[in-house]
């Protein structure tokens, strides 16, 4: 009698070991997940490099940083690396440096921020506040801070080109006329 017995919990034994090989399987398949505890908004999507950036706000803040980034590390180029060309350009303006028509000349904001640099500006990115999208334009509000100075300013962007269309550093941000 004892022979069946043990023959049913092998059998039992068996099945049980199958089903675990079975989920160990299909975990090990599975797409990474967050681990337990993690929010899932802490894992930030990456747009394809053609998608609409303002549907992605941590994009839209990672492009500022990296403007402000490549502006303190004086590299060149960064008008036409982060701002847009001809008629969608409508103004980068810092009060009381570059207000009235000078903020409305896309022609000299790479002069203009070459010089900043040499003159020794530098910038960090407090916070970014993602506001509302229009016309295929995104809108934000950002602080930045200038050597212990907070900055309230404000800024938009072609979100398909993901171009800033508009830039202007506060403490009143706009182009002054």
């Amino acid at each position: 009698m004892r022979v069946p017995v043990a023959r049913s919990r092998i059998v039992a034994l068996a099945i049980v070991l199958g089903v675990l090989i079975v989920l160990c399987l299909a975990l090990l398949a599975r797409p990474e997940t967050p681990p337990l505890g993690a929010s899932a908004t802490q894992k930030i999507p990456t747009p394809p490099a053609s998608a609409d950036i303002c549907a992605y706000p941590e994009q839209v803040r990672a492009l500022i940083t990296e403007f402000i980034d490549a502006y303190d590390q004086g590299e060149t180029g960064l008008a036409d690396r982060f701002f847009a060309t001809g008629p969608a350009f409508q103004w980068y303006s810092e009060q009381p440096l570059r207000e009235g028509s000078p903020a409305y000349d896309r022609s000299t904001l790479e002069a203009y921020l070459r010089q900043r640099h040499a003159d020794g500006d530098r910038l960090t990115v407090v916070s970014v506040q993602f506001n509302s999208v229009s016309s295929g334009h995104g809108n934000f509000g950002f602080v930045l801070d200038r050597a212990g100075t907070q900055l309230p300013s404000k800024g938009a962007l072609d979100c398909a080109s993901h171009k800033f269309i508009v830039w202007s550093i506060g403490p009143n941000a706009g182009p002054v006329p």
